[in-house]
This record gives C-alpha cells, structure tokens and sequence, in this order.
C-alpha cells in the first residue's frame, strides 16, 4: 500500500492503519465567482469581485494530540457510532483520528475525523473483534505519553508519528497505547504507554 516501506515497519503491528484510507481533503478553496454583465470586457482584473470569505459557521481546528482536542475528537467519534456498533482500533496523529468500528455482526465502518471534526466514513471488511472502552481513554494520555517518551529518549516531540490503541484480545487487560516516532535512534521508535500516559516506556522495559 505504501510501496517501499521503512525496514522499521516490518516490526509495526499497526501499519495496516497507516494508510487505512485515501488521502483527501477536508476542505476545499473557494470557486471565484464569474464577472457578468455586457461591460464584462471593460473590467480590470483589480477590480474583480473577490471570492466570499469561509462563513463563520465552519468550525476551528483543533489539536487532536492535545487534550481538548484529543476530547473533541472522542466526543465526534461516539457521535458518529451508530446503535449497537463498538470500536477495536484507533490511530491518532496531528492530521486525523482514523477508528475502526464494526457493528454486533461483525460489518467494520472505517471513520476518520479532521482537525475541523469533519468526519468521514467507508466500508470496511468483517471482523467481530472485542471492543475498546472508549470512557476509559482519558484525552490527556497520548500527549502525556509523547511527552514522557521524548524526555527519556531526549528527542523532540516533534519527531512524533502517529499513536494507536487496539481492544486487548485477552480479557482482564487493559488496553495501552503504542507510540511511534520517526528520525530517532532505533532503540526510540516504538514506546509503549497506559491509558493515562503516566507509564511511558520502551517494550522490554519495566
């Protein structure tokens, strides 16, 4: 899907969601409007109607990685779930929040949220995985958690890529957050995180 990968995304459990959707834009730029009238000719160029400013009703962006945005997003995503469908798997960066969401028979819906909370949605395959508790996600953690690991591995936040969380397959354990981050030593790509971010470490690591 990516063609050439990194050799570090062979150990990357969740590439499949790098590219879960095309890339598409969520906004598009103004058509400017026609000049009419039998003068048409005689118009300068300076003097052409401008195009309408976006009216006030669109909504700002927001930080989906920090915690009010992280909070909005969630908010937007259990809006958009339907009666009776859960989500298994979530990836999160400074662009989007893509979920993967099946309904009880299994049918996935993948759902993908915009920093202006704009949302789209496409049909997936057919998995009946377990489900995430999404009221036990708490917003601050990926940011706390990109922090925690940028400070032990003295690199910049920056070098952040993306963040997931898929359900835990094995009952009675609770569900963490895996980090990614690029332009890092090796040892510092892949970090591993609870839900609140408050324990923040490298696989192997206590």
């Amino acid at each position: 899907m990516w063609g050439r990968r990194r050799r570090e995304d062979d150990e990357d459990p969740f590439r499949a969601l790098r590219e879960t959707t095309p890339g598409s834009s969520f906004s598009s730029s103004p058509t400017a409007p026609a000049t009419g009238g039998h003068d048409a000719r005689a118009t300068p160029i300076a003097r052409r109607t401008p195009a309408k400013k976006r009216t006030s009703g669109t909504p700002a962006a927001v930080a989906l990685v920090a915690p009010s945005g992280f909070r909005r997003a969630l908010a937007t995503l259990r809006g958009t779930l339907r009666r009776g469908e859960v989500v298994t798997t979530m990836r999160l960066d400074r662009s989007r929040l893509i979920a993967i969401s099946h309904n009880g028979a299994g049918d996935q819906r993948v759902l993908t949220i915009s920093p202006r909370l704009a949302v789209s949605a496409t049909s997936g395959g057919h998995d009946p995985g377990p489900a995430l508790m999404l009221s036990a996600i708490d917003p601050p953690g990926p940011l706390r958690a990109t922090r925690a690991a940028a400070a032990h591995g003295r690199f910049s936040t920056r070098r952040l890529d993306y963040l997931a969380i898929t359900a835990s397959i094995i009952r009675g354990r609770p569900s963490q957050w895996s980090l990614f981050f690029s332009g890092v030593p090796a040892r510092d790509r892949f970090w591993q995180a609870d839900l609140s971010g408050g324990h923040t470490h490298r696989p192997g690591e206590s």
